[in-house]
């Protein structure tokens, strides 16, 4: 998940989202990164997500149902929101706990 986000990140840097939704090779690598996001999120054990629930694992997940299974109705307004909100606290929040991991392994 952290990689993926990461990948968002790159390729909406520097826009806005105008410029975004224009540049159609990014947008579309951003929507398969948020699916694959979500991909990951559904595959993470519950004892883990009820562990870590500062990570909106649901939304995350329905997200991703929906940008595969309804994607003629994505929303360009809530996919900047989730690009340049929710991807950049979602990473912190990844980063924070692949931290603490890092530190109980040592």
């Amino acid at each position: 998940m952290e990689r993926f986000c990461r990948r968002v990140l790159v390729c909406s840097a520097e826009l806005d989202q105008a410029a975004f939704v224009r540049a159609r090779d990014l947008y579309e690598s951003s929507m398969w990164n948020l699916v694959l996001i979500g991909e990951a999120a559904s595959n993470v054990p519950r004892s883990f997500q009820d562990e870590n629930p500062q990570i909106p694992w649901g939304l995350i997940i329905a997200a991703r149902n929906r940008f595969v299974h309804r994607f003629w109705r994505i929303d360009n307004d809530i996919v900047w929101d989730i690009v340049s909100v929710h991807v950049p606290n979602l990473l912190d929040a990844l980063r924070e706990i692949l931290g603490t991991i890092d530190q109980e392994r040592t």
